[in-house]
């Protein structure tokens, strides 16, 4: 078994500057929203579980999730999304699951030659039923500067059950699954490189999910728009049951759609930032 047994996609977060506009937004694009929820984490060393200031709203799919990260209280918030968003709103941080993350620590400081911790955080996740779980997590950081391309972690999901509930995974817009990530950099090659060290395969396989490298020249021939910054995650890819029937139910939203190569996407002016593309669902998606 490789160091890489079982890292997987988990999800990808669009850094916004109004949560509850783009909440609004996404809902419109076809994604099953659930409430606000704040995070948590100890605020000091070994201290108990403290809100952070900042929220999310999420759709879950059965294979990984969305989430829409932004301040919910300025008093409060330390964080990095200002500076996030002081670079561009939109794409930003990708998630890489593990089922062990004690252990990845260990496999990935021993590639990048860096010993790593392992934060546990938190937060009040709404139920469909009323009410809020607390859900757990842990996360495991890269050292600063080892890969700048995006907010990239590993983390652990503590209490799965808690976040996939059966009530939120049927998407009206028909997405059954993230199904990868493309960031866009000045040198592919290069950053390829440095993220195959993260991942510990050279080819960046996953066991599900998909990272795809590109430079500025191949986005802007794929969509048709400048990069507003470079390096950045460029586009989220997601698995849908019928592309045709996606495109219909997001025409019919007054959303524009385009069109290429057996997929579709959503322009960022559309998608609060993001690049939104869908294309079929693949059997290599799983949770």
């Amino acid at each position: 078994m490789s160091s890489n047994d079982g890292l997987f996609l988990d999800h990808i977060a669009v850094v916004v500057p109004d949560l509850a506009r783009a909440g609004k937004t996404y809902e419109r694009l076809g994604f099953r929203l659930t409430s606000q929820s704040s995070h948590k984490g100890p605020l000091k060393p070994g201290g108990p579980l403290e809100p952070f200031g900042s929220g999310n709203h999420c759709a879950m799919f059965a294979k990984g999730y969305l989430e829409l990260l932004g301040i919910t209280d300025p008093k409060r918030y330390t964080g990095e999304v200002t500076p996030l968003l002081q670079r561009y709103a939109g794409l930003h941080l990708v998630a890489l699951g593990c089922h062990d993350a004690r252990q990845a620590a260990r496999d990935l400081g021993s590639r990048l030659g860096a010993e790593l911790s392992v934060r546990e955080l938190g937060r009040d996740v709404p139920q469909a039923e009323g009410g809020t779980k607390p859900g757990m997590f842990r996360i495991v950081g890269l050292p600063a500067g080892t890969f700048t391309e995006a907010k990239l972690f590993l983390i652990e999901q503590v209490t799965p059950e808690v976040l996939w509930q059966p009530e939120l995974l049927s998407q009206p817009n028909g997405v059954t699954g993230l199904a990868g990530a493309v960031l866009c950099v000045a040198s592919p090659t290069e950053t390829r490189e440095r993220l195959s060290r993260i991942i510990g395969r050279e080819d960046l396989a996953l066991t599900r999910g998909a990272l795809e490298v590109i430079d500025p020249r191949e986005f802007s021939a794929r969509y048709g728009v400048e990069p507003p910054a470079l390096p950045m995650v460029a586009a989220a890819r997601f698995g849908v049951s019928d592309v045709a029937a996606t495109a219909r139910y997001l025409r019919g939203q007054g959303v524009p759609v385009r069109e290429g190569d057996a997929r579709i996407w959503i322009a960022p002016e559309n998608a609060e930032g993001a690049i939104l593309e869908f294309v079929p669902a693949s059997a290599g998606e799983g949770r």
